[in-house]
């Protein structure tokens, strides 16, 4: 009688626990799954007892609270809370690391636990009970994660902690998959987050099925797709034990652990076996055209080869037809709402199809964005075109960066227009507060010249080589009248290269026509100081009646920003403005990086390499910044005035990406200035901010825990003569680093 009362209790355990998975009832939260395979014996017909522990929630219920408290970074549990579920992971495989996956009846989630080899204590098929009180919740690109804490910041329960906190229940069998159509996606799709999944009739992609699950050294995402053309991600880490196995070249079923990452599905595997991919292949409605071309004009890469080839060293031409655009990773055909900073190129100049095409940088002041940017030049889209860049990731996708050439035909390069000599008046109507009229004129071919918009005069040849360009007074100036004359101009300075480069001149001999190069001009004599970043109002002495004239220069290396508001005589020696324009900005402009020149130029900023607006990696706010060292030291920076004697608190968060990093990704690179620009030797703040304030100071690297939002906050005193701090981030050469909320504040 004991033997059957033991089996009719196993029988009735095994029931209660599949009874939640394969029902088909519209009341399941989890939707239909896949029927289940014939019950095995029981190898342990006398189990362990299940632990007497009482489960408060289910795991939806759990994340509800957290998405209820508007998913901050760290969530702390304060009520008495214990979820059960069975564990459907393994780290076994080296896929997983240091987490596993709980899933009940409700929902999954991903449990991150500081401590390694976890398929010893809890093999897939074990239940387990989680006493939440007392841990942290957070996410990662849209995955809701429970934890602990690290750092004062959201990461892996401490081991010490875990047997406070899990508990073991007994053996049973990892639950039946959830049957995910990819054809026909449920409505409450995130609720099947971190739960076990089978996908039907997939294969993986033409360009990807005799490849391996990784590519070297680094975890990979490879795709199956259906015979429709819809896909999911199978990712894999570089340290599982298959991830140099080739993936089957079959069709068939895939089982795994479904996850989410910046809106896009992944499955986890915990072993090949769960990959049954051994029918005939479909044809694949993503592929593209072979690998083609070698990437010269003459024979260049089509998409397929673009892709085949990234990383590569040198730049390559690419071959497309425009197609569309990108905004937040998301693929947009035809033109409207267009953005003028990328493009989307295909094989076919009709694709709308996300998976064939590939995203191309336009730089920013470029003459190909000039040119080829949908949002001013709409009649572009349907047009083959031939694209000169470098083969790098771009939207999370193979694509083509710095494109810095083009050509429409294949043959014949196309070249920025250029102008030279005399060109279009600028009056001063256009200018602000202005009555002066003016000329302009090219001395040599250049690809920008002086121009007139939003009530300034504009120039800035970044990317645009080498430029003379004047804007000359149409007549000399009229002094009658004034007994100090002076030249008043409200200008606005950006990367800041040399005054040399930005002269304020007159002459006496000058004709009024002609090339102004061939007269002499003296440079006018500054009242007071100059300044080189920002809006400023600075004043010239005026000896005479003369012409006067605003000459900029550039290099091919570089380049400087120059607006001219205000141009005006005024008398010397007058009531100063009671409440002018600060020299410098007191405090950091747009720390929050909210506001954008474009996708790639934060206002506000005076130097920014190698960055692009970030809108899924956030601190606060809708935007962030996206640091890449891309090769070498990448500069983020700005300066601000300062007071000798003064605290200055410097707070900012950073994000070292949890891929592109080696330990040594950025560092704060800062210094106190005098009046004169020169740097204090006791005035530097480098490093990870705590070392001396020498320049000899040994510069070690802000904290590396990538993944995760750190602050940065300290203190520093303003050495005796500071007038100004230069402020600076360097993300380096391996790493990816995002930047947000970055403020200096006097104490």
């Amino acid at each position: 009688m004991k033997k059957f009362s033991i089996f009719y209790r196993i029988i009735l355990l095994g029931l209660l626990f599949a009874l939640p998975f394969t029902s088909c009832d519209n009341s399941d939260p989890l939707g239909p799954v896949v029927p289940p395979p014939p019950e095995k014996p029981d190898p342990d017909p006398d189990p362990d007892p299940e632990p007497t522990v009482e489960v408060t929630h289910t795991i939806a219920a759990l994340k509800k609270k957290y998405i209820d408290a508007e998913m901050p970074e760290m969530y702390t549990i304060e009520e008495e809370i214990v979820i059960g579920g069975v564990v459907i992971s393994t780290d076994e495989t080296g896929n997983i690391h240091k987490e596993l996956y709980l899933q009940d009846e409700s929902a999954g989630i991903v449990v991150r636990l500081d401590k390694s080899d976890l398929y010893k204590s809890y093999p897939i098929g074990k239940k387990l009970y989680i006493k939440a009180k007392g841990m942290q919740m957070g996410n990662y690109r849209g995955m809701i994660q429970l934890g602990g804490k690290y750092n004062d910041q959201f990461g892996r329960l401490e081991e010490a902690r875990i047997k406070d906190h899990v508990v073991e229940g007994v053996t049973d069998v990892q639950p039946n998959p959830f049957a995910l159509d990819l054809t026909k996606m449920p409505v409450n799709m995130e609720r099947h987050y971190g739960t076990w999944v089978k996908v039907s009739n997939v294969m993986f992609a033409e360009e990807e099925y005799q490849l391996q699950y990784t590519a070297e050294g680094a975890p990979t995402s490879r795709t199956l797709i259906t015979s429709t053309g819809e896909s999911i991600i199978v990712r894999t880490s570089n340290y599982a034990s298959f991830a140099k196995a080739e993936l089957p070249d079959g069709s068939g079923s895939v089982s795994g652990i479904l996850s989410i990452h910046n809106e896009v599905l992944q499955l986890f595997l915990n072993t090949t076996e769960d990959v049954n991919l051994t029918g005939d292949r479909f044809d694949d409605p993503n592929a593209i055209e072979p690998p083609a071309g070698d990437g010269s004009l003459s024979d260049a890469f089509n998409i397929s080869a673009g892709r085949a080839n990234q990383g590569d060293s040198e730049k390559k031409w690419v071959k497309g037809y425009i197609v569309g655009y990108f905004k937040n990773n998301t693929f947009y055909p035809g033109t409207e709402a267009a953005l003028n900073s990328n493009l989307a190129i295909a094989d076919n100049k009709d694709e709308t199809n996300p998976a064939k095409v590939m995203p191309v940088q336009l730089m920013s002041n470029s003459f190909p964005r000039t040119n080829l940017n949908l949002l001013e030049n709409p009649e572009m889209l349907g047009q083959a075109v031939w694209l000169h860049g470098s083969l790098q990731t771009y939207y999370n996708l193979p694509g083509l960066k710095e494109v810095d050439a083009y050509s429409l035909d294949g043959i014949n390069e196309e070249g920025p227009d250029k102008f030279q000599g005399e060109l279009d008046p600028i009056y001063g109507a256009d200018l602000t507060a202005t009555m002066i009229d003016f000329r302009t004129y090219n001395v040599q071919a250049s690809e920008e010249f002086w121009k007139a918009e939003a009530g300034v005069a504009k120039i800035n040849a970044y990317q645009k080589g080498i430029t003379g360009a004047w804007m000359i007074s149409s007549q000399k100036l009229d002094l009658t009248g004034f007994t100090n004359p002076e030249l008043a101009l409200t200008e606005i300075l950006n990367y800041f290269t040399a005054f040399t480069d930005v002269r304020v001149v007159g002459s006496t001999d000058y004709s009024g026509m002609g090339d102004p190069s061939l007269a002499t001009w003296n440079d006018l004599t500054v009242v007071g100081d100059r300044f080189k970043n920002g809006e400023n109002t600075t004043n010239f002495t005026l000896t005479e009646a003369m012409y006067i004239a605003f000459v900029y220069t550039s290099a091919e290396a570089q380049a400087m920003s120059w607006d001219i508001k205000t141009v005006e005589i005024v008398e010397g020696n007058t009531t100063p403005d009671p409440d002018p324009d600060p020299v410098l900005p007191t405090e950091i402009q747009n720390g929050g990086f909210e506001t954008w020149t474009d996708d790639f130029t934060p206002e506000g900023w005076t130097k920014f390499e190698s960055l692009e607006k970030e809108a899924g990696i956030v601190h606060t706010g809708s935007f962030s910044v996206k640091h890449t060292g891309a090769g070498g030291t990448k500069d983020l920076a700005q300066t601000i005035s300062v007071q000798e004697g003064m605290t200055y608190e410097i707070t900012f968060w950073y994000y070292v990406d949890p891929i592109a990093n080696d330990g040594e990704d950025s560092r704060i690179w800062s210094v106190f200035k005098d009046a004169g620009d020169s740097n204090l030797a006791d005035g530097h703040i480098k490093g990870n901010g705590d070392e001396e304030m020498t320049n000899s100071n040994p510069s070690t690297y802000l904290p590396s825990t990538p993944g995760q939002w750190v602050e940065f906050k300290k203190t520093y005193v303003a050495p005796v003569g500071a007038t100004q701090l230069y402020f600076e981030l360097r993300t380096y050469k391996n790493s990816i680093v995002y930047y947000d909320e970055i403020s200096i504040v006097q104490q």
